[in-house]
Order: C-alpha cells, then structure tokens, then sequence
C-alpha cells in the first residue's frame, strides 16, 4: 500500500483535532538541505520551522558524537516524513525542544523508541491510514494489533494515564523523557515492561506495576527524579538491574517476598532511601546495589544471604553494594 506521491505540493499534519496544523509545502522557503542517508535527503524552512525528508530506505544511525543536521534545533516545528522513507532510527530528532508535530508515511516499518527523545514539545506523531506496521491511538503510538505501546509523546500533558488493557507489552522508552506523567496505571495484561520504559519521567510520582507475572527488564525507573510510590508485583524474584538508579524522592520501598535477587544499581543515588527491609528470601545483593544512598540509616540482611557484591564482567567490576 501507498500513500499518496511524494510529490504533492501540501500535506497535512494532525494534532489534537482543534489544532492540527496544515503545512503548504509550496508556500515553503527552504534554505537548508543535506543527506539524512544513503538514498535519503532532507531540506528544512527555518522561519517556518518545517523539515521535510525526503527518498527511499533508512535515516542514518545518529548518536550523541555524531548527531543529526537538526539535532537540538529549537527552531524545528513541524517534520514531514515522504512515502519510501523505511526507518527512523535512534535520536533521529532527539532533543528538538519546540517539535510539535511529526507526519509518517506507510513506507515506514520500523521507528526507533529513542528517535523523539527529549522532544518536550511533541504531541502528534502522525502515522499514515496505509501504514500497516504501527498506529496512532490518542496520539499514543502503537503497533499494528495494539498489543504494544511504542511511544507515548513526551508533550502529551495528561497527569495521569492508565495503560489499555488489550496492551501487552510496553516498549523499550516508551514513556521516557515524559514532561507531565504523574502517575501510570499498569493492568494486568501487561506481560512484559521493556529497558528504560519509564526513563526521566520528570513528574511521575506513582507507578502501579501489575500484581504478578510481568517480566521486568533493566532501568524502568532510571533517573525519575520526583517517584515516591511503586507498587511491586506479589510475584517477582528480581529488582532489575538499575530499575530505580537515580530516583532520589524513593523515601520507601516495599520488596515483595518472593525476591531472591537485587541486581547491579538497582537503587543506586536513591539518596532519600532511608531504610529497606529485605525478604528473607534475598540470597543475593549484587554489585553497588546500594551505593551513594547517602539517607539510609539502616538496612537487615536476611540469614540466608549468600552474595554481596559480584565479580562478573557484567557487573562493570568493584562490590560497592553499599
């Protein structure tokens, strides 16, 4: 399937229904222009803050030592991706603090979760009707089936959101940089929560994880500086690695009992963190599990305890654990 050809003078780029903006391509001023990839080429008005990208195949793979043309470009508004672009790829548009809207042809079949990191401003990402990869629902991406919640743009300015329950998955920083999130309600549904699903939620203060069989991947909470409140799931046996790394308002934490396991700075610079009661099903307290919890006062360690600390490879060297 395809849209319409990329040659159309005008096209239309939806926000919320009352102010979707419509952007005359031929009304245009361009005065900057590039390669984004090997068959891909861009061209942007600066006035009108419009980049329109253009050609067939992938964006290039950008990073933070060599970033986009348009990288932290506050004068960026408004991206129009043409029909035979086939991949957004990480930090594609990272840090464009004044996007507000971005359009996505069919063409498209993968989009990086990392691609609209710190876009503060963005609340439409637009996906074309033909597009049979990924859809927009409430200006929230998702696959095509909706079983996975890919991107939840960072200017959507709900305070609270409640996950759908025919969600399964949510991806990998699917809520990350989020500027207004103060509190996410997970269901029971949700089998499987991905690496940095909740990174630098700078608002989110409460987050209710489903109450059992959900598998949990590293750094979920990684650097939200506001949560205080985490409801753990009855049934898990491990706290990621760097599940709650740099969360310094976690004051309190409830480990469920079943936990056998606390992996590499699961709550590293928690500096609030004043005590923690461990099950007494914890064998193992890895490497800087604890390190810089400089408000903990005290801390049990179950008799069953048999690791503090780790030697792996994995665990970057040096115990640390407290």
């Amino acid at each position: 399937k395809t849209d319409s050809p990329a040659t159309e003078t005008s096209t239309a780029i939806s926000g919320t229904p009352a102010t979707a903006p419509t952007i005359d391509i031929s009304s245009c001023t361009f005065d900057l222009s590039g390669d984004c990839g090997e068959s891909a080429t861009w061209k942007m008005d600066t006035n009108a803050g419009v980049l329109v990208i253009s050609g067939s195949g992938t964006l290039y793979r950008y990073n933070s030592t060599d970033a986009s043309p348009w990288y932290a470009n506050s004068a960026l508004k408004h991206v129009i991706i043409e029909n035979g672009i086939t991949e957004i790829t990480a930090n594609s548009f990272a840090v464009c603090d004044k996007l507000e809207s971005v359009s996505i042809p069919a063409s498209v079949g993968v989009i990086s979760s990392e691609a609209f990191l710190d876009c503060d401003s963005l609340k439409s990402i637009e996906i074309s009707a033909h597009n049979e990869i990924y859809q927009n629902i409430d200006g929230i991406i998702y696959n095509a089936d909706a079983t996975e919640l890919v991107i939840y743009p960072n200017g959507l300015d709900a305070a609270e959101f409640t996950v759908p329950s025919n969600v399964k998955t949510i991806g990998r920083y699917a809520f990350a940089c989020s500027n207004y999130l103060q509190k996410v309600t997970i269901p029971e549904t949700v089998d499987t929560i991905a690496f940095r699903a909740f990174y630098n939620c700078d608002a989110l203060t409460d987050a209710v994880l489903p109450e059992s069989s959900v598998t949990l991947e590293a750094g979920i909470f990684d650097h939200c500086n506001l949560l205080a409140n985490v409801t753990l799931p009855d049934d898990m046996e491990t706290i990621p690695q760097t599940m709650f790394l740099s969360c310094p308002s976690l004051v309190n934490i409830s480990i469920p009992e079943s936990v056998t396991k606390i992996e590499f700075k699961a709550f590293m610079n928690c500096t609030a963190l004043k005590s923690v009661t461990l099950p007494d099903n914890v064998d193992t307290i890895e490497s800087m599990a604890f390190s810089n919890c400089t408000s903990l006062e005290s801390i049990n360690l179950p008799e069953g305890l048999k690791v503090i600390g780790g030697t792996s490879d994995s665990l970057n060297g040096g115990v640390m654990a407290f």
